[in-house]
């Protein structure tokens, strides 16, 4: 078996024993972990007593070999209780440097409880260590060894000046109370949320990890999707930076590598639900984005027949005119009618060569929606990561509606053949109103 191999069959394990002991927690579990193997940070929001402390620790528990720093940030806490307190031999010698051992600068794994509560004493310093990975002690610029920090509070945070702090959090997830009896009873009555990790992955197999993830490569196909992904969010008034797009991309790139694939999936993109809201009130709009820009077809069913619909409006608009109803004598009524009016030959190829383009477009649409769902079914088995119940089904969907746009085509088709030509269709003249009118007063 090969290391890679060894450390995706590692992964898989840690995130059924996470499985095991926690209920009800599946994407947040898997968010998290691979959150910490991309060496980015989360956040977990939700109301008290859901076991976002718990969760976060345990998971950190997933890295052997490293240093653990746990805090309770409140609007009170200090920099000393933080980043180390100041050293009192250097500060004998006119030099200000704290002592960092087993504080936040010195450690790789962190979990800061009512991570919104930091103040301004420590905001700056907090900032440029989790985005640079770099702090100031004194006059030294030091590079930390710190892979992630989890973060948990109750609630978005409401004050501005928090806003760049809550940006440097790439995963956000919202954790609420179970709602299954059967996860009730086993926290209740049970074991859930205490059964330890026993599967842990090394720093050195984390780097291993981080290396093969830069290798990943991002196929013409998902880069696509993410510039559709852009424009439809961007429709919604919802902006990422272009570094938040790069952790992005970054994040699935470990995705891949932790599943020990060379290649980032167009699945892969479900996971990106939970990374490009700011509000909890924009996560519906922002994952039904996402799952259509997945599941569509490059030119969707809804295009296609919107356009056919257009084509007919247009034409029968333009070959259609009203008319006065004539009695039976011939004479003009106050009522109207719909009558043809003939197409000439120019006319009749120009739609016909429309209705040619559209069905070479939904030749296409169908054999892409085909190929995607063949594609599909093979990316999402044994997919530990992401959640995509009903997924094939929608992608199956979209076939049926194209099917309905072929049906509109051929009816269009049927419409044109049939309708009058300009030379079968000509202009009634006085003297056959008159014969008209004669004919019948016989």
């Amino acid at each position: 078996m090969s290391s890679k191999t060894a450390i995706s069959e590692k992964v898989k394990k840690i995130v059924g024993e996470l499985d095991t002991s926690f209920v009800e927690r599946k994407k947040a579990i898997r968010r998290s972990l691979l959150a910490m193997l991309s060496r980015e940070h989360v956040v977990l929001l939700g109301p008290p007593g859901t076991a976002k402390s718990l969760l976060a620790r345990t998971i950190c528990e997933a890295i052997q070999g490293g240093q653990y720093f746990d805090y309770l940030l409140t609007r009170f806490t200090t920099p000393d209780e933080i980043f180390g307190p100041l050293s009192i031999k250097q500060l004998e010698q006119d030099i200000y440097e704290r002592k960092t051992d087993s504080y936040l600068p010195s450690v790789q794994i962190a979990f800061l409880d009512e991570i919104f509560k930091a103040n301004s004493s420590i905001l700056n310093s907090l900032l440029t260590l989790i985005n640079e990975r770099m702090f100031h002690n004194g006059s030294q610029f030091l590079k930390v060894p710190l892979i992630s920090i989890f973060g948990a509070s109750n609630e978005t945070p409401e004050d501005e000046t928090l806003n760049a702090l809550y940006d440097r959090f790439l995963v956000r997830i919202l954790v609420n109370f179970v709602e299954e009896d059967e996860s009730f009873s086993s926290i209740v009555f049970g074991k859930a949320g205490s059964l330890p990790i026993k599967t842990r992955l090394s720093i050195k197999e984390l780097d291993s990890l981080s290396k093969s993830a830069q290798k990943v490569t991002v196929p013409k196909s998902v880069q696509e999707m993410i510039l559709v992904l852009k424009r439809k969010l961007a429709e919604i008034g919802v902006a990422l930076s272009d570094r938040r797009w790069k952790q992005l991309v970054g994040f699935l790139k470990t995705m891949a590598a932790a599943s020990n694939r060379r290649k980032v999936q167009e699945t892969d993109l479900l996971i990106l639900q939970d990374m490009l809201w700011d509000e909890p009130s924009q996560i519906g709009g922002i994952n039904d984005i996402v799952w259509d820009t997945v599941v569509a077809a490059e030119y969707d069913a809804e295009t296609l027949h919107t356009d056919v619909k257009s084509i007919k409006e247009t034409f029968e608009k333009s070959h259609t005119k009203r008319v006065k109803k004539k009695d039976d004598y011939g004479y003009e009524t106050d009522e109207t009618e719909k009558r043809k009016i003939g197409v000439n030959e120019i006319g009749f190829k120009l739609y016909i060569t429309q209705i040619k383009d559209l069905e070479k477009s939904l030749k296409s649409a169908r054999r892409k929606v085909s190929d995607r769902r063949k594609k599909y079914e093979q990316q999402l088995t044994n997919n530990i990561w992401v959640e995509f119940s009903g997924l094939i089904e929608d992608v199956e969907k979209e076939l049926i509606e194209l099917n309905k746009v072929d049906e509109l085509l051929s009816s269009l088709r049927s419409i044109l053949e049939e309708w009058p030509k300009e030379e079968d269709v000509g202009e009634e003249t006085e003297d056959d109103d008159y014969e008209e009118r004669r004919r019948r007063r016989r």
